[in-house]
């Protein structure tokens, strides 16, 4: 009687909301009472409110009832298809909440890409900032102030990188959940299209479907752990990388830098003493110092172009080998041929190589100025096969020994770089001149 009542009210008030909701509780209370004929009639009524309305949670109630009512009845078949259209509806709401979440899903990670761009454009800023600094350190002779700028720019460009590469996951997450609601809907849909088949058929389809999603689920699962391992095992890399920069900064320093510090605090010291007694000799030690020191800012340049990794390429490397012998052998009027293969148009040098190599370069025509008395340096970079040859020839007196004078002539400190690297040199006399050969594995 009460929900005759409210059957009438809900009618006089037009809201057919409840009114198919009152319907399917009406007849909850005729299955009580064991009247099934109306019972089956206010199903019905609900039933045609509920399509009417297109309101899924109306059909969604009304069809677990339904099912409910048909299984105390023992008519298994159709509480089975009144159970299969219920999962239906109870699977698209839960797929439009999950396309609402996925839009405000969406709606965030619009946001944090816009964010992401603006931390980006400021640490752009910032880069050139400390580019600008770092070079008016070197413009100083600030060298550690320098080495200070250049890390910090390796350091925002990490950490964009990180922040880009979590932006990039968020993105591949949120895809992954779109396409994992539409394959839902359709196959909701292929369900609904199947509900007119037999009991068997039914039954069959269900089993696909739960293995189906079950595979799905698995899916995910698997390729989410896998992504999430691998995304792990980059950062590891990438700290490693880091670690492994600043092992090899920390080195270059220590083995470039710090004995000719030693030996420029030495000569200061002495030529403090000996300004007074002999300003001579306290000149020479001064010009010491001043060509001691311009050979740590050599050195420090070296090490950050090789740090660059916009230098990798045999290009850059040729420039830079162009640019040395101009400022060496020009300067000291002998003259310069240089050639360069076509074939390594493209080839690149890893960090630790390129480095060595032109340490090694950068000595022998060092020696050139030093001993040779020359007045014409051959210089030719070329490719055999997988490898890289360098050679540098010039015409002058020739090495005389390769024996207890290696040191003067840094012929050994050439042969250690060149085994740290895996490649192999030869100092030979050739022509009257001094030839050193430099042969190097390509990547």
């Amino acid at each position: 009687e009460y929900e005759n009542k409210a059957i009438w009210l809900f009618k006089e008030m037009g809201d057919k909301n409840k009114l198919g909701m009152r319907y399917t509780n009406a007849a909850m209370i005729y299955q009580q009472l064991k009247d099934s004929g109306k019972a089956e009639e206010s199903f019905s009524m609900a039933e045609a409110i509920g399509h009417e309305l297109k309101s899924k949670p109306i059909l969604q109630n009304l069809f677990l009832q339904k099912s409910n009512f048909y299984k105390a009845q023992n008519d298994f078949a159709k509480a089975f298809e009144y159970n299969a259209k219920y999962y239906l509806y109870r699977d698209s709401i839960i797929n439009e909440k999950t396309n609402t979440n996925i839009a405000a899903l969406q709606t965030k990670y619009d946001t944090e890409k816009k964010d992401n761009e603006i931390m980006r454009l400021q640490s752009t800023d910032r880069i050139h900032q400390l580019e600008l600094e770092r070079q008016a350190a070197l413009l100083k002779g600030n060298i550690l102030e320098a080495d200070k700028k250049e890390q910090e720019i390796l350091l925002l460009t990490q950490q964009q990188k990180l922040k880009d590469e979590d932006l990039k996951l968020k993105e591949e997450l949120l895809t992954r959940q779109a396409l994992l609601v539409k394959t839902n809907e359709q196959q909701l849909k292929i369900a609904e299209q199947e509900q007119a088949l037999k009991e068997k058929e039914l039954q069959r389809e269900k089993l696909i479907k739960q293995i189906t999603i079950a595979a799905l689920l698995l899916a995910a699962i698997i390729a989410f752990i896998l992504f999430s391992r691998y995304k792990l095992k980059r950062k590891l890399q990438e700290q490693q990388k880091i670690i492994s920069i600043r092992d090899n900064i920390s080195k270059d320093l220590h083995d470039e830098i710090g004995s000719t510090l030693t030996s420029i605090n030495i000569l200061s010291n002495i030529s403090q003493k000996a300004f007074a007694k002999d300003p001579e000799q306290a000149k020479e030690m001064l010009q010491q110092i001043s060509s001691q020191t311009k050979t740590i800012q050599q050195n420090m340049s070296d090490i950050v172009w090789a740090l660059r990794p916009e230098n990798e390429s045999i290009e850059n490397f040729e420039i830079r080998m162009r640019e040395f012998a101009v400022q060496t052998l020009e300067a000291n009027n002998i003259k310069t041929v240089f050639y360069f293969d076509d074939e390594l148009q493209g080839q690149t040098l890893p960090q630790h190589s390129r480095k060595d190599l032109l340490l090694i370069y950068k000595e022998a025509i060092s020696n050139v100025v030093k001993h040779a008395n020359a007045t014409q340096v051959d210089i030719s970079f070329r490719k055999a096969l997988n490898k890289a040859i360098l050679t540098v020839q010039d015409n002058g007196v020739g090495i005389k020994s390769l024996g207890n004078n290696e040191s003067g002539t840094g012929t050994k400190t050439m042969q250690q770089r060149a085994a740290a690297i895996g490649a192999t040199t030869n100092i030979s006399r050739k022509d009257g001149g001094t030839n050193v050969t430099v042969e190097l594995l390509l990547p």
